[in-house]
């Protein structure tokens, strides 16, 4: 079906009816010839000039007729046609002005536009006005139309008259199906040829209006026939998932084909927030594009608000909130037309039918969301089909959202148990039940050991780390890992630039100082030297003298730092970091890193422990009530190079602090004291990995099952509520 352009068909209702007033004045000027073309048709008199007349404004009169009638063809809005219709039609009249009546669905006769209705006095409630609804009545009722003279049946108040000055003209619209009036406020004074005249144009019109109804009614059942089509394709694709990403998707993508608009968007309520769920033909929305931000944006707004927005072009009669985020996406999408309608979840039914609770702000689960880009407005129909839309996707977001609750589960599985309740199934049912009661009994009540396990190493207690002590160049490792060395063998030698530059260039100027006293010492000999040039010269020999001390004292502060470049072993023992030389070789170290670490392997041994700070809390009562005892708290271990065999130890000190260390997060460090006995058929290899588990006691057997479950619990969920 083809549109008609509104600057064209002079649709849009505030400029129709501007230009329908001027064409009411400029009209004014053929009343004559109204008047000769109306008389003609009855007795075809005239004079030579009226002739002329009468063509002219027959041929303007068949001009506007034609308009009248190819805009009825289109697919034009019903006001937009009325409007055009009564101007026209006053227009040709050269009338004072006109209304249109529309019959509404509950019976009323309302007002659908109007030229210079204010003038005739019928504004206000009052006799006159309820003479005039009978008179829309009476028009409404009879086939053809009528015409009624100013200022009759004003005597009766129970009847129909007109109150006015006007004479009024008057026809139904919409044949034997009647869905508006047409009245034409005239000037009075013309003769019966000339009103008659003046009702069968009316009734011409009127025809023409007939028509368009009709045609417009048998578009709309055509409309709904192939929307009810589209709607029951729709709701088997939307309710076909319980899903609520496929819901949204479906919402999104199959309703932008049922209303035929540009895009459709999805937001879905999050508390205070609305998050884009689907976007119409896209997977998944981008939700850090602007366009997605924005209309998040403009759906939390107009959910806030609870009440839907249609915008086309001006948003002033908006709440400044809804304008202010409406016109910042229009800016950023160059949308012409926006629509945000909320999606309200349906209130639950009692057994008398009735709501439960009234509706609320919270009922409101998310926002439908239509733009168009090509015009800056919506059809009746488009109008329709969106508020169904938004009917079909509030009830199918709805079950999708409560299908995918945290309680549905469950809610899934007792529907399925009664499956086991069936007479067959009973025995079976029974006997499931008493193994579980005898588990959950078994749970709370049998007692266990209570161990806590934690990894670690098995090191020797005697190591020591090396340290650099000044910054340099590692230019020779003279001790690999897996050699023994002494206490005060050399292991690294570092070179510094910076420290020989410094010596180098101290011992020249202290070897010109040197020089020069010993210049001074031999001027001092000189016999023909005065009293005055003697102590002048004493004074540069001492200062000189202290200027060679601090040299040379300063000298031996910088071959002290060279002589730690040298870093010795501080035990006997054996060097145990691997690949010593490739790894140090060459390498630039600063003060204070740990280059080598050095441990004594023929002495004692100990695990060294990493248990998790949350679990601190048992091992603490644990160690208490052992002390208590006067006993050492118990810990059982296994080496990862032998698992299959389990030793025993005693733990001999807590670190009082957690650290941070790596990957395990935050640790306690635990030394263990291993059983001599137990390492004596075993080849120690320091840092060694061992799991252990530390002795706390006896819990019930659940708990010693399921404690890190129930400390979750208790940190992660119960100390928030």
């Amino acid at each position: 079906m083809s549109t008609v352009p509104l600057h064209e068909a002079a649709a849009t209702r505030g400029p129709t009816l501007t230009r329908a007033a001027q064409e009411t004045t400029a009209s004014a000027q053929r009343e004559a010839g109204a008047s000769a073309a109306a008389s003609a048709d009855d007795d075809g008199t005239g004079a030579e000039g009226g002739a002329v007349a009468v063509a002219n404004a027959r041929q303007e009169i068949r001009a506007l007729v034609a308009e009248v009638a190819r805009i009825a063809k289109t697919d034009v809005d019903a006001t937009e046609f009325f409007e055009v219709l009564l101007s026209r039609t006053v227009a040709a009249l050269a009338a004072s002005g006109g209304a249109v009546w529309r019959l509404r669905d509950d019976g009323v006769l309302a007002l659908e536009v109007q030229i210079n209705y204010r003038q005739t006095g019928l504004v206000e409630d009052g006799p006159p006005q309820q003479r005039h609804t009978r008179l829309l009545r009476k028009a409404l009722a009879q086939d053809k139309g009528l015409i009624v003279a100013p200022h009759s049946g004003v005597e009766d108040d129970e009847a129909a008259g007109n109150d006015t000055e006007h004479l009024l003209i008057l026809t139904r619209l919409g044949g034997e199906q009647p869905q508006a009036v047409l009245e034409i406020f005239q000037r009075p004074g013309a003769g019966p040829v000339t009103q008659r005249g003046y009702l069968r144009f009316v009734d011409q019109m009127g025809e023409i209006a007939t028509d368009f109804l009709k045609s417009r009614r048998l578009r709309q059942y055509e409309d709904r026939q192939a929307l009810w089509s589209q709607l029951n394709d729709f709701t088997r694709a939307l309710h076909r998932s319980l899903d609520p990403r496929r819901t949204a998707y479906t919402i999104a993508t199959e309703g932008r084909r049922l209303l035929e608009c540009e895009r459709v968007s999805l937001a879905v309520r999050q508390g205070r927030r609305c998050r884009i769920a689907a976007v119409s033909n896209q997977d998944s929305p981008d939700r850090r594009s602007n366009v997605v931000t924005s209309l998040a944006r403009l759906a939390e707004r107009v959910v806030a608000a609870g009440e839907p927005v249609w915008f086309s072009g001006d948003a002033r009669h908006l709440p400044p909130q809804v304008e202010e985020a409406i016109d910042a996406h229009v800016d950023l999408s160059h949308a012409k037309a926006v629509a945000v309608l909320p999606l309200v979840r349906e209130p639950e039914v009692g057994s008398h039918g009735t709501p439960r609770c009234e509706m609320t702000r919270r009922d409101v689960i998310g926002a439908l969301l239509i733009e168009r880009f090509d015009e800056a407005r919506f059809g009746e129909g488009l109008t329709q089909r969106a508020e169904l839309l938004r009917d079909h996707a509030a009830v199918a977001l709805s079950n999708a959202l409560d299908h995918h609750g945290p309680l549905m589960p469950l809610v899934r599985w007792i529907g399925r148990t009664r499956l086991l309740t069936v007479a067959r199934n009973l025995p079976r049912t029974l006997l499931a039940a008493a193994a579980v009661a005898t588990l959950l009994v078994a749970l709370f009540f049998l007692p266990a050991d209570f161990q806590l396990e934690a990894r670690g190493t098995l090191e020797p207690t005697l190591r020591r780390e090396v340290f650099v002590q000044e910054g340099g160049l590692v230019t020779e490792v003279l001790a690999d890992h897996g050699q023994f060395v002494t206490a005060g063998a050399p292991l690294v030698q570092l070179q510094s630039r910076d420290l020989d530059v410094q010596i180098t260039g101290l011992n020249g100027q202290r070897q010109t100082t040197e020089q020069q006293m010993a210049a001074i010492s031999r001027q001092r000999n000189n016999p023909q030297l005065s009293a005055d040039e003697r102590d002048r010269l004493a004074g540069e020999l001492k200062e000189l003298r202290e200027t060679f001390d601090s040299l040379t004292l300063q000298i031996d502060l910088l071959e002290t730092k060279q002589q730690l470049l040298t870093l010795t072993s501080p035990i006997d023992g054996e060097v145990v970091t691997w690949d010593a030389r490739r790894r140090l070789l060459r390498r630039p170290v600063e003060k204070g890193q740990l280059l080598l670490t050095v441990a004594d392997p023929r002495g004692p041994w100990e695990l060294e422990l990493k248990m998790r700070e949350d679990r601190m809390g048992h091992v603490g009562r644990a160690a208490a009530a052992a002390r208590e005892r006067g006993e050492p708290l118990a810990v059982e271990y296994i080496l990862a190079t032998e698992p299959g065999r389990s030793r025993a130890g005693k733990v001999t000190h807590i670190q009082s602090a957690a650290e941070l260390r790596g990957q395990d997060g935050n640790t306690v460090l635990i030394r263990v004291a291993p059983q001599r006995a137990d390492l004596a058929d075993v080849e120690l290899r320091p840092g060694a990995s061992v799991t252990a588990k530390i002795d706390c006691g006896r819990r019930s057997l659940g708990y010693v099952w399921f404690h890190d479950v129930l400390a979750f619990l208790n940190s992660r969920v119960l100390f928030r509520l």
